[in-house]
């Protein structure tokens, strides 16, 4: 069954803590997790990979590990009640853009994993019209209030385009990242944007644009932006540098667009954005 809106993980939690501890090895943990918290979305998009894989996907993207005993955050995430803030404000937000429907699910993240340590605790995924968040407990109502309007932008954006995995140039993709952040620093604040959008100065970030990043502008396909978007790779692309870059572009050019309202300007195509940051001249 698709759903939208807030998909009430909290209850899927419930029932995987309830039977973990009885699980006396690790291959019965694997099975239990993936039972638990990937196979029921297995019809929830074509564009997600098996299950196996799925698993896999989202553990590198920060899930809990199977054998990882999460009793006292997944508590504490219930606790404050993660569901009932991000539903609020995801609420809020599809009103005030006029934005489509999302199913949005929840799961708790790993503390000791590398990509959620550099992102603050926390970490979104979106594809297609559904959002995954992985977070860890301890996180303000800001900070979730944060990553899902990043994330549901995302959709907003896409909605706008209508562009897919396959036909989105890098340039859009840098674009999309940056006017996602530029949602989060008006609908929540400038301190809760990304980690990612505070490392380099524009000086420098117009010379690694040049350098790296105007001769793929029109690659099409995301799954050939990723390490310039990341960083890293066999050319050692410097880390978050499609990222950083989409936020300065949106950054620099948003002060030509008479500080129009996020609704407005996400109608605004990613050439013009490029036009008017002035990283072209």
């Amino acid at each position: 069954m698709i759903r939208i809106g807030i998909v009430r993980t909290d209850k899927w939690l419930t029932l995987y803590l309830a039977e973990w501890k009885k699980k006396s090895n690790l291959m019965q943990k694997i099975a239990w997790h993936q039972k638990m918290l990937i196979s029921p979305l297995e019809k929830v998009s074509d564009s997600l990979p098996d299950t196996n894989k799925l698993q896999q996907f989202f553990i590198q993207s920060g899930l809990i590990l199977p054998d990882e005993d999460s009793h006292q955050d997944i508590n504490d995430m219930l606790e404050r009640n993660y569901w009932k803030v991000i539903s609020t404000h995801y609420q809020q937000l599809k009103q005030k853009w006029s934005a489509h429907d999302a199913g949005v699910y929840i799961f708790p993240a790993s503390k000791d994993q590398a990509s959620i340590q550099s992102l603050g605790g926390k970490n979104g995924l979106t594809i297609d019209r559904f959002i995954f968040l992985f977070l860890t407990n301890g996180l303000s109502n800001s900070e979730l209030k944060a990553i899902i309007t990043h994330e549901y932008h995302h959709i907003f954006r896409l909605s706008v385009t209508e562009e897919t995995e396959e036909s989105i140039t890098f340039l859009e993709s840098m674009i999309m990242e940056g006017l996602a952040e530029l949602a989060v620093s008006h609908e929540v604040g400038r301190d809760y944007t990304a980690v990612w959008t505070k490392d380099l100065s524009l000086k420098q970030m117009k010379r690694l644009f040049k350098e790296w990043l105007e001769p793929h502008l029109f690659t099409r396909g995301r799954k050939d932006h990723h390490t310039l978007l990341y960083g890293g790779g066999p050319y050692h692309v410097p880390r978050w540098l499609g990222y950083h870059c989409g936020h300065l572009i949106v950054e620099q050019a948003y002060k030509t667009f008479n500080e129009r309202s996020i609704k407005t300007v996400t109608e605004i195509p990613a050439e013009d954005w490029l036009s008017a940051s002035g990283f072209l001249k």
